[in-house]
């Protein structure tokens, strides 16, 4: 699978996972695995140096829940998004995340 190319934004993956770990829209990703409470594993379609990206990670739909990057399970060709409630409690939510290339190649 070759990278796509997404004009001057630079996006290298987006994509739409639900609470469930199902890939619902998506560019660039090859699968979603559901692991523990609130924590998933994005496997990318191309590698990127996690030093050269930008990873943004938001809740959809949920009032109060909020969405992050877990940096220690990143690696060239994944990354490990993890959803909250408001009590900052892990917890299965719907959420959508961005990749951005911070240099390009």
């Amino acid at each position: 699978m070759s990278e796509p190319n997404l004009g001057r934004l630079n996006l290298h993956a987006y994509g739409r996972v639900t609470a469930a770990g199902v890939l619902s829209n998506g560019v660039n990703v090859l699968s979603v695995v559901k692991g523990a409470a609130g924590l998933y594993t994005v496997n990318l379609g191309s590698e990127i140096d996690p030093t050269q990206r930008y990873v943004a990670v938001g809740v959809v739909g949920a009032v109060g829940g909020f969405g992050q990057r877990d940096a220690a399970g990143d690696t060239d060709s994944a990354l490990a998004p993890r959803t909250f409630n408001v009590a900052g409690a892990a917890t299965d939510l719907d959420f959508e995340f961005f990749v951005y290339r911070t240099n390009l190649p």
